[in-house]
């Protein structure tokens, strides 16, 4: 029986593999940032690689996005240009080749790009983020995907560096709401 399965386990462990299906393609979409105060809008875009095993429905996705985000401390809209790198496990069900759906969760990693020092200095952004992902979305024709994701930040977005009415406002998080159109080639 021992033998058996481990036979078993090397046949999935070579054919799944080469049965998965990588495709290549551009991923473009809007967010809305919620901090403490206010919802603000931003754009990212970005190559994705995305990896599905068909039999089981298992996959990930993984991106470098270039984020643009805009935030309010209460009195004063900041941009904030980041690189995000998600990485996702998705779990597709549907009809085949025509449309499916799927579910998607997993980390994302944030390096931002431009100036730490917002709101008249008032507040350090941190230099990287991580937060949690969890989505949904429809793949139509396998090349069109269209998706909403939920950000989940894990710590603060920012550090308080001088008191005044930074104090008022303290630190925040930055929620991202994210609505996307993905082409796969």
């Amino acid at each position: 029986m021992k033998k058996i399965i481990i036979a078993m386990i090397a046949v999935a462990a070579y054919v799944l593999p080469s049965s998965a299906q990588v495709n290549f393609g551009v991923k473009v979409g809007a967010n809305i940032t919620n901090t403490s105060s206010d919802n603000r809008y931003g754009f990212f875009f970005g190559p994705q690689v995305d990896v599905n095993i068909p039999l089981i429905g298992l996959g990930f996705d993984v991106a470098a996005l270039y984020d643009n985000r805009s935030i309010n401390n209460g009195v004063k809209n900041e941009t904030i240009n980041f690189v995000d790198i998600p990485v996702n496990v998705k779990y597709t069900f549907g009809l085949l080749n025509l449309a499916s759906c799927y579910l998607a969760t997993g980390p994302q990693f944030a390096w931002n790009l431009g100036d730490k020092s917002v709101f008249d200095n008032d507040y350090e952004m941190k230099s990287s983020q991580f937060s949690w992902n969890v989505g949904a979305g429809v793949t139509v024709l396998e090349r069109v995907r269209v998706g909403y994701t939920y950000n989940i930040p894990v710590g603060n977005t920012n550090e308080i560096k001088s008191i005044g009415d930074a104090a008022n406002h303290a630190n925040f998080k930055s929620h991202n709401h994210q609505v996307h159109l993905t082409y796969l080639f």
